[in-house]
């Protein structure tokens, strides 16, 4: 399962990649989803891979993120981790998580280079593997 985080805000993106975030329930800065591990889903984070960051998330800080951050579910708000996230947690049926966790800005801020680089070059952008799970606790 992978943690997805939006970390740019929404000004000067494509139609394509705006579109793809409202698909994947990131419509702020800071907002983060969990979603499976899939080619639909890779294909997805490839295209807004310039505007969010995401990693494998470990057991633990996802049952920190679902405590502290977690709300029950509307009628209106499903997302895609929704099942993921029921799955994961083996939660009753009764108990809906929403998918969608509005986090804080990190403690000590982003990356040495910032948002507006890569996670190759120093900054926050892009595929982290293992890193995503530091950058979601200084945020929880």
């Amino acid at each position: 399962m992978f943690a997805v985080l939006r970390v740019r805000g929404t000004s000067k993106l494509d139609g394509d990649v705006a579109d793809t975030l409202k698909i994947l329930h990131l419509n702020k800065p800071n907002h983060c989803v969990i979603i499976p591990d899939n080619p639909v889903y890779r294909g997805m984070l490839k295209k807004v891979q310039g505007c969010v960051a995401w990693g494998e998330i470990k057991p633990e800080v996802l049952k920190k993120l679902i405590e502290k951050r977690g709300k029950k579910e509307s009628a209106k708000a499903k997302a895609p981790a929704k099942a993921a996230v029921k799955t994961e947690e083996k939660k009753s049926k009764e108990e809906h998580v929403s998918g969608v966790f509005k986090l804080s800005p990190p403690k000590n801020g982003f990356a040495r280079k910032g948002v507006l680089r890569g996670f190759g070059q120093g900054g926050e952008l892009g595929y982290q593997k293992e890193k995503i799970n530091e950058l979601l606790e200084r945020m929880i």
